[in-house]
């Protein structure tokens, strides 16, 4: 649907903390994407494997894929988001460099800006994180 120089029009970070390669599928509340972990990845722990800050790092920025997606379906520019609030988060365990991971995102409510979404993250059929998450997106 959308691969890593696609994704820089729905999502305004850049490398070295660009963590969403490719939009796979999206619609008006929902989407996956992926991101395979690289060696030199800013949010690698002292034993090599992806942390808890860059699994929720990396849902936030695909949240904000699929808000970038819908606001250039309806013809406005992608805006900054902010994390507002992490809940019910559960780690299973921490990929690996070279794990792909791919997220599935899913819009619950919005309202004022502030949206409140579930997120799952797995490696191949293997649940690594899930969260309920609240960013903030202002409108431009």
């Amino acid at each position: 649907m959308a691969e890593r120089e696609q994704i820089k029009e729905y999502l305004l970070q850049r490398e070295p903390i660009l963590m969403v390669e490719r939009l796979v599928e999206a619609d008006e509340s929902s989407a996956s994407t992926t991101f395979t972990i690289a060696p030199d990845n800013y949010f690698l722990d002292d034993e090599g494997r992806f942390s808890e800050f860059g699994l929720i790092e990396h849902i936030a920025q695909s949240a904000s894929v699929l808000a970038g997606y819908k606001a250039k379906l309806q013809g406005r520019q992608a805006s900054v988001g902010y994390i507002g609030e992490v809940k019910k988060c559960k780690f299973e365990f921490l990929p690996s460099v070279g794990d792909t991971l791919r997220t599935h995102i899913r819009f619950m409510s919005e309202a004022m800006g502030v949206t409140l979404l579930a997120a799952e993250t797995c490696i191949g059929k293997r649940l690594a994180v899930s969260c309920r998450m609240k960013i903030s997106i202002p409108e431009e």
